[in-house]
């Protein structure tokens, strides 16, 4: 047995995939991402507005 099988051990088999082992970190990823669309959202509607004065 290798060192990664050694390691692999401890976990055991998951049948049903990941389950919440990962879950705080997939509600992290979600909560940026959502704050990433909000900041994209707002920079595209004052690019929209400044183009629309003719300044750009």
């Amino acid at each position: 047995m290798n060192d990664e099988q050694r390691r692999m051990t401890h976990f055991g088999a998951q049948p049903e995939g990941t389950g919440p082992f990962f879950r705080p970190t997939l509600l992290l990823l979600a909560y940026v991402r959502q704050v990433h669309r909000a900041h994209s959202a707002l920079l595209a509607k004052k690019t929209a507005a400044v183009a629309a004065i003719g300044v750009v």
